[in-house]
């Protein structure tokens, strides 16, 4: 299964990049691409974005294939899915 992450603002700041390619072996949910992620970029975990046990900070959500899935890392995504990994705090 591939799926593309895209960050955006201090995310990409964190992680050097505007998107990662993930590759799974099976099906997959949200906390095992959180997992994934804090593998790929470290920061991620230093700088509180991902906390222990897989979870996301509450200050952050996926959208996938442009829909909001807050906090529910329990969602499976499916292979050539966008997620889109955004701060939960708007505002302006």
């Amino acid at each position: 299964m591939r799926l593309t992450v895209e960050f955006f603002g201090l995310l990409r700041q964190l992680t050097g990049v505007n998107e990662s390619q993930l590759e799974f072996e099976g099906s997959v949910d949200l906390h095992g691409v959180v997992e994934e992620l804090g593998r790929r970029f470290p920061r991620l975990i230093d700088e509180g974005v991902i906390l222990q046990d897989r979870e996301l900070s509450p200050s952050f959500v996926f959208s996938i294939n442009g829909r909001i899935v807050a906090q529910n890392l329990n969602a499976r995504v499916a292979d050539n899915d966008s997620l889109l990994l955004i701060s939960a705090i708007w505002g302006g």
